[in-house]
């Protein structure tokens, strides 16, 4: 990440901060067993789920 802070006046302030993880990806595969309501039929369910985060911050600040 990374991050800027900037003095606006002798008492105010202003900041940006900027974050990025990466963690990746996973497959996700599950089986549901099959029971009297799908009639003995099982299902599946497959999905790809990526592991990443941005986040923006801003914010100011008075300084007594």
């Amino acid at each position: 990440g990374a991050g800027v802070e900037a003095q606006l006046t002798s008492n105010w302030f202003a900041r940006f901060e900027y974050s990025y993880s990466g963690l990746g990806s996973a497959n996700i595969n599950y089986t549901f067993p099959g029971d009297v309501a799908t009639n003995g039929e099982t299902a599946t369910l497959a999905a790809r789920v990526n592991l990443d985060t941005q986040i923006g911050m801003a914010g100011v600040a008075y300084k007594f």
